[in-house]
């Protein structure tokens, strides 16, 4: 991830919303100190993405995926996904994982997931805050967020989340 978004433990500054509001949030956190919270604005998706783009993608690699998401309600899912661009920031193609339904009052481990990246790709943009809400101003928080090469082990605490 770019090195704005690696610090969600002391700014929000590293993420733009793509829908819903969002905001770092010191109450609720997995490890460390904060953690993205994000409110609905709509139904269906609420994510946000990383600012800029991920450089040094390298073609035919595989990619690492996940992020652990809290919520206090109940059937509601979340994902992770990445768009693939070129070297010119042109749109290549999209990975979205599957949902996974969220435990209310617990951190979910969505993931983790692999994608890789198409033939043309040198850069992409991260969508691992992603929750699927059923009405307006649902809250989810995001904590432990990666993308990154495999192998990973899933972050059992604060190491090289984005």
């Amino acid at each position: 991830m770019s090195d704005n978004a690696e610090g969600i433990e002391t700014s929000a500054a590293g993420w733009t919303t793509g829908s819903g509001t969002f905001s770092r949030d010191t109450t609720r956190f997995r490890t460390g100190a904060a953690s993205l919270k994000i409110v609905s604005a709509v139904i269906g998706d609420t994510f946000c993405y990383s600012n800029g783009n991920i450089a040094g993608i390298v073609a035919g690699t595989t990619y690492t995926l996940y992020s652990y998401v809290f919520t206090t309600l109940t059937g509601r899912t979340a994902k992770v996904g990445c768009d693939w661009k070129t070297s010119s920031n042109a749109f290549v193609s999209s990975f979205a994982s599957s949902a996974v339904t969220l435990t209310a009052n617990t951190w979910t481990l969505v993931g983790p997931f692999t994608a890789v990246a198409p033939a043309t790709a040198t850069q992409a943009t991260a969508y691992v805050p992603w929750a699927v809400s059923s009405a307006t101003s649902q809250s989810f928080w995001f904590d432990d967020l990666f993308f990154g090469i495999p192998p990973v082990t899933v972050q059992q605490g604060w190491g090289v989340p984005i």
